[in-house]
């Protein structure tokens, strides 16, 4: 991605993921947000013998020894994180959560001690919000080391719900409201507005052309391409009468075996959508 001239400087900010499994896809997502943003600093925590996998010299690349599944990925996220952020806050991100919007910056973002894409299925007051991309203090982290705290599994609802109580009550953390997640990035709700960033593969082609998205989908690894996230993108860009990627995705999960009724139904959806495409030019 081309870098802009004009660049916002987030010198109180780290970038930061955590990811053992794919950490080149999770450098790629970081160097995404890292495009027209320059931040405090930037880290990237991976399996000691995954450090040499990727390479940028403007990200520090740490081990995250024992991370090795969704549960050990939230107690570190809980409680590994506070020694090696200097910062005031970072912004935690994933290879499927970045930034896509930097203009939608808002100092008011840094008034809070966590601010997510708020989530759907809850009430406003308590709905921000997802981890996934999401901008957390340095005053949170360390209130997270209380031993009142009671770690769990996903770390956004040990910190969203679980938690907020003791985190609102003995640390005067605060939460971002409803408004201002919805300004900040989004997951299922579709924005009304450009937001800053974004968490979900399933959204991609929102804001990437058939070109770019297909080398996305190309270099999926297969585990992921077997996912919900997956499926639920093609679904958007058949809405969307873009069959072409849509059509990738079915053919990969198709070579993956995969012949469970809910693919079968995507692939009869894309292969009406891709007749009524072409009778439509």
């Amino acid at each position: 991605m081309a870098e802009s001239a004009s660049r916002l400087a987030l010198p109180q900010v780290t970038i930061c993921a955590v990811d053992t499994r794919t950490p080149g896809a999770a450098l790629a997502g970081m160097q995404r947000s890292m495009a027209q943003i320059d931040f405090g600093d930037a880290i990237l925590f991976t399996a000691p013998d995954r450090l040499d996998d990727v390479h940028d010299p403007r990200v520090r690349v740490l081990p995250a020894p024992g991370v090795d599944s969704v549960a050990t990925y939230s107690a570190f996220m809980l409680q590994g994180l506070a020694p090696h952020v200097a910062t005031s806050h970072v912004l935690i991100t994933q290879w499927d959560g970045f930034v896509i919007h930097p203009e939608a910056w808002e100092p008011a973002f840094l008034d809070t001690d966590y601010l997510g894409a708020p989530w759907i299925w809850c009430d406003r007051d308590i709905a921000v919000g997802n981890g996934g991309f999401s901008l957390r203090s340095k005053r949170l982290l360390d209130a997270l080391l209380d031993p009142a705290f009671v770690p769990s599994n996903p770390e956004d609802l040990a910190i969203c719900h679980r938690n907020r109580d003791l985190l609102v009550q003995r640390h005067g953390i605060r939460f971002g409201d409803f408004a201002l997640g919805e300004r900040f990035s989004y997951e299922p709700r579709r924005p009304s507005q450009p937001t800053f960033g974004v968490h979900g593969f399933f959204n991609f082609g929102d804001f990437m052309d058939d070109a770019e998205l297909a080398v996305f989908v190309r270099d999926l690894p297969d585990a992921m391409m077997r996912g919900v996230d997956a499926r639920n993108l093609a679904r958007n860009l058949l809405r969307l009468k873009r069959p072409q990627v849509a059509g990738q995705i079915v053919g990969r999960r198709w070579a993956l075996g995969m012949r469970d009724w809910k693919t079968l139904r995507l692939a009869t959806h894309w292969g009406w959508t891709r007749l009524a495409h072409a009778f439509s030019l």
